[in-house]
């Protein structure tokens, strides 16, 4: 009885020492736990936070876009007087301009629009884009007049003699001297004998 006392007492303390090493495991197990959980909360709310941004830069997007047309179609209706359109949309996808012909429920892309409105359009949405993003600095305009219909020269004109008002500086190139006469500082190019020639006037 007293050798299976001795071998009893043997076990048991082989099976307290398991123990032991399983409560240390366990306990380990735990931790683990603990900051797997804190982990996991962790990534939650980084999610949420992603989730909140992304509809954040999704609205951001949408209203800038609808700003954007609206001041375009602004812009638009101040270059001449042919109210043709009932508005501008800009492609979601594309980002390519397009125009709403009055009483059409289609829309145009804006370099389809006749009568010389495609150059119209052009220097509106230009113009609105440097109001919306807000760099109203400088506008650099290369033969703004191609393709307008005569009629709507003169008013073009005078809104971009106008627009320094709104715009820190206006750069305009002309090879028909239209502008000249609201030019505040002409530079001509020209040509002679095969090298060109720069003169400055106020």
């Amino acid at each position: 009885m007293e050798g299976e006392q001795r071998s009893l007492r043997r076990q048991r303390s082989d099976v307290e020492g398991r123990l032991g090493q399983q409560r240390g495991v366990l306990e380990d197990s735990r931790t683990q736990l603990d900051a797997m959980e804190e982990y996991e909360s962790k990534i939650g709310a980084l999610e949420r936070i992603l989730e909140r941004y992304t509809a954040y830069e999704t609205e951001l997007r949408e209203n800038t876009l609808r700003l954007l047309e609206y001041r375009t179609y602004e812009y638009f209706q101040r270059l001449t007087d042919q109210q043709l359109y009932s508005g501008c949309h800009i492609d979601r996808d594309s980002y390519v301009l397009e125009v709403q012909p009055i009483g059409s429920p289609r829309l145009l892309p804006a370099w389809r629009a006749g009568g010389g409105h495609e150059s119209l359009l052009a220097l509106a949405e230009r113009l609105a884009l440097l109001r919306v993003m807000g760099f109203p600095h400088m506008l650099i305009l290369d033969e703004p007049t191609d393709a307008v219909d005569s009629e709507n020269v003169p008013q073009l004109l005078d809104y971009i003699s106008r627009t320094s008002e709104e715009i820190g500086q206006v750069l305009l190139v002309t090879h028909h001297g239209y502008g000249e006469e609201q030019g505040v500082n002409l530079i001509t190019v020209s040509k002679s004998g095969g090298e060109s020639r720069v003169q400055q006037g106020l």
